[in-house]
């Protein structure tokens, strides 16, 4: 399993494979390709993360942009 913390304008684009939040951070578990891959926000990111994937089902295709910009940290795009 790999952790990572995504750069600035940086997209990870994966199968969705759940979500863990605690109050300083969230981590967002995806399988891209065969490998699972963690990537860990901080807490700015969490009402985001959480609006977007809360009803996501595992296993649908799924991207989240890093930004700069302080009220839209996370762009998150569901693959339909």
């Amino acid at each position: 399993m790999e952790h990572k913390v995504l750069g600035f304008w940086e997209e990870c684009v994966g199968r969705f494979m759940g979500m863990d939040v605690s109050n300083e951070n969230v981590v967002v578990h995806l399988q891209v390709n065969s490998k699972n891959v963690d990537l860990d926000f901080d807490a700015s990111a969490l009402e985001i993360l959480k609006n977007a994937l809360e009803n996501c089902e595992n296993g649908k295709r799924i991207g989240i942009l890093r930004t700069d910009i302080p009220e839209e940290p996370v762009l998150v795009r569901i693959f339909y």
